[in-house]
């Protein structure tokens, strides 16, 4: 098959989106090794052991270990500790996020979502579904810029609590009489579901521990987080992955995850990494389909990923990372050599492969 027919199938049977780092860190946002800088820079051990279990990590991170793995390396960081970890890596993401809405909001289309949501708006589909690891909101800020409205676990509004995503659509079935018989016809509204298993910017956990949703909540309001007791609720690397994700609005986003996951017909990987053994497992039966088409495109595909190619557990698959003066080409499937000319690597390339440029 050609690169472009594979392309445009997939893309035309609403494929769900599995975004990841890779795509944040090409939109200007912090990627691991920035957040690492940050949290060494900020973070000053408190007094006991907070002050020497920090220490050990700074050591470890000095010496280039990633920063999971060397905050996996202790075998406890203490809930203090803890808290500080999660505030400074909510604040180094949003330092940079404001700035990101400023593009979007004025017309810059910085990864190519909105063209994405745009193209879908007006089509039967009616549902999109977006898997994403990062905490930004670039999904959100592009689906209402496209005019869409999204579910992410919360209600809408500018400050929103947990809601499941059934009451959420119940909300969402337009009543139209049509015909002279005066026919009743319900038709849903396109809508955006974004699964955000590490958590997002704008969630937070108050004092009585209930989760809440406020929007434009910005790195400059961290003072007034902490007057007012609110946590920011991401799962930061290396700890907490298991602690907090059997709670609201963690389970519910989690199983309508794995449902979406089911359901697919095609999926889309974009600067995913496949080293988080957190939500990992949930697409092991997804990659192995054979009737299930899958690209995977990134600025440079991780040693994680090739690794699943040479252990033969992917089928039916098109990876595309960037090489010089074009895209370099490792599928199953695709019969066009190892080599592209044309930039097919980032999302918005991808989109121009399929829909034309713009």
């Amino acid at each position: 098959m050609k690169l472009a027919s594979y392309i445009e199938k997939a893309l035309s049977d609403n494929p769900l989106l599995v975004i990841g780092s890779g795509s944040s860190c090409g939109a200007g946002l912090p990627g691991m090794y920035q957040l690492s800088q940050y949290l060494q820079t900020n973070i000053v051990g408190n007094m006991g052991e907070d002050g020497e279990v920090w220490t050990k990590i700074r050591k470890l991170l000095n010496e280039d270990v990633d920063l999971e793995s060397a905050l996996q390396s202790v075998p406890k960081i203490s809930d203090s500790l803890t808290t500080s970890i999660v505030e400074h890596t909510w604040a180094c993401v949003a330092k940079d996020e404001k700035k990101t809405m400023m593009k979007i909001s004025t017309g810059e289309d910085i990864c190519g979502f909105v063209r994405y949501f745009k193209k879908y708006h007006h089509t039967k589909n009616k549902v999109l579904n977006v898997v994403t690891t990062n905490y930004d909101q670039i999904i959100e800020f592009s689906a209402s810029v496209a005019g869409l409205q999204s579910w992410d676990g919360f209600n809408t509004g500018i400050v929103s609590y947990p809601i499941s995503y059934s009451d959420f659509h119940s909300r969402l079935i337009e009543i139209k009489i049509r015909g002279r018989n005066g026919g009743v016809i319900r038709d849903e509204v396109c809508h955006v579901k974004i699964y955000k298993p590490h958590g997002s910017l704008s969630w937070f956990k108050t004092e009585d521990d209930r989760f809440v949703n406020i929007s434009n909540v910005g790195y400059s309001d961290l003072p007034l987080l902490r007057e007012s007791n609110l946590i920011p609720v991401i799962v930061t690397p290396g700890i907490g992955k298991y602690l907090e994700t059997h709670q609201q609005p963690y389970n519910n986003v989690i199983a309508e995850m794995n449902h979406s996951i089911q359901e697919t017909k095609s999926v889309v990987f974009y600067g995913f990494g496949f080293n988080d053994i957190h939500i990992q497992g949930s697409f092991t039966s997804l990659i192995l389909n054979s009737s299930i088409p899958k690209i995977i495109i990134a600025k440079e595909l991780s040693e994680s990923f090739l690794n699943i190619i040479k252990l033969e557990k992917i089928r039916n698959y098109l990876a595309i990372e960037e090489a010089e003066n074009g895209s370099r080409i490792i599928s199953d499937i695709v019969d066009e050599g190892s080599f592209y000319e044309k930039n097919c690597w980032s999302f918005k390339g991808l989109l121009d492969i399929a829909w034309g440029a713009e």
